[in-house]
């Protein structure tokens, strides 16, 4: 048989049409890449003020897999692509869009705004330093990752190093510092920043007195080598200087007394640090030669 130009034309019409056809008899017409809670029409939104380090966009129940992402602006944020969900980090302030390819041909776009402001905000937010006590050599903030950081500690700067496994950055000093030194953290990433300021605080104390013959032990904290112990008694005054440091821990001192004194004695116990500050000062009464200060309750009755 021949074959004329309008027989092989319509042959190749009906082909066509069978090809095209062919999708709606699979079922996969209409494949698509669909998400939770994601209305088009917002978008994800970063809202200044939020506590909001990233979003999780999940797939819908029967939606495609994801095969890939691309389109968005990468300086504003960064997409972590997983099969059935995405998470979504950010950068700056701004708008962009993603553009989600499926694994059977769907496609979905992404709308990410984040509002101005979010960035700077969100860097303190994120910012956590750890009160420094004296005789600290080492400074905690916890965090996220920065572009870069200034740790300064009365006139003396240092550079914030790596972001460690810990989510913490650890900034170790050259020195003891004074009481009440003050110190200021300037966090950078990008064009964004943040500061945080605080001081040097003492967390030296005592606890317990005890008498003894000729003598008196203080069950002392956070004391430091070079730090002095002071007992104002009846008009007179006792010392002991501390030759070991015994950081974030507690201590039994003994002090010798010129006599044992009474089983209700009054006494005034000032610590001083070797800069000649006062760490902790307060008069006390023993009763039948014992003194310790009562236990904090951290959960009181009829708190909630």
């Amino acid at each position: 048989m021949k074959l004329t130009f309008r027989k092989m034309l319509g042959i190749s019409a009906a082909l066509l049409l069978i090809l095209a056809c062919f999708p709606l008899l699979s079922g996969k017409a209409f494949a698509a890449v669909e998400f939770h809670d994601y209305d088009p029409s917002e978008g994800v939104r970063f809202e200044t003020g939020a506590d909001q380090p990233g979003h999780t966009l999940g797939i819908k129940d029967g939606s495609e897999k994801i095969s890939s992402v691309e389109g968005y602006d990468k300086s504003l944020i960064k997409v972590e692509k997983h099969d059935d969900y995405l998470w979504i980090t950010v950068f700056g302030d701004g708008t962009t869009t993603i553009t989600v390819h499926g694994a059977e041909g769907g496609t979905a776009d992404v709308k990410v705004i984040v509002e101005e402001g979010f960035m700077s905000h969100s860097i303190k937010e994120w910012m956590d330093m750890d009160q420094i006590w004296f005789g600290s050599k080492k400074i905690e903030v916890s965090g996220r990752s920065v572009t870069s950081g200034t740790l300064t500690v009365g006139k003396d700067k240092y550079k914030v190093p790596k972001l460690g496994s810990d989510h913490k950055y650890v900034v170790k000093l050259k020195k003891i510092y004074k009481l009440g030194t003050k110190i200021t953290l300037k966090m950078k990433y990008g064009k964004y920043s943040a500061t945080m300021k605080s001081k040097i605080f003492s967390a030296s104390s005592f606890s317990e007195v005890q008498r003894s013959k000729k003598a008196l032990k203080l069950r002392c904290h956070n004391m430091h080598k070079g730090d002095i112990i002071k007992i104002s008694y009846k008009g007179k005054t006792y010392k002991k200087k501390l030759s070991k440091s015994f950081n974030d821990k507690d201590k039994t001192i003994k002090i010798k007394m010129k006599k044992t004194v009474k089983k209700n004695a009054k006494l005034t116990i000032t610590i001083k640090n070797k800069y000649k500050q006062v760490l902790y000062k307060d008069t006390v009464k023993l009763k039948n030669g014992f003194f310790e200060y009562p236990e904090e309750d951290e959960d009181p009755e009829g708190d909630e």
